[in-house]
């Protein structure tokens, strides 16, 4: 089984988001590069920056896990 599976169905149901989530929230512009979100992932500590324009409305987010995959892709395109 996997951990969330086993945090689901045997963590406490008292147990809320806001206890959890990351503060602030750290947000990148459409045009900033791969290099630079990842870099502030890891100065944050955190595995997802939601992207945001230029009013701070939310866009969307991007994972670590979206940045290693394209960065696979790449990989893999350039050597086929």
């Amino acid at each position: 089984m996997s951990i969330l599976y086993d945090i689901m169905y045997t963590a406490s149901n008292s147990v809320r988001v806001g206890e959890i989530m990351s503060a602030p929230v750290i947000t990148a512009s459409l045009d900033e590069s791969i290099k630079d979100i990842a870099i502030k992932m890891s100065t944050h500590n955190i595995n997802s920056v939601i992207v945001a324009d230029k009013s701070n409305k939310p866009l969307g987010m991007v994972t670590e896990r979206d940045i290693i995959r394209k960065l696979l892709a790449r990989k893999n395109s350039l050597i086929i």
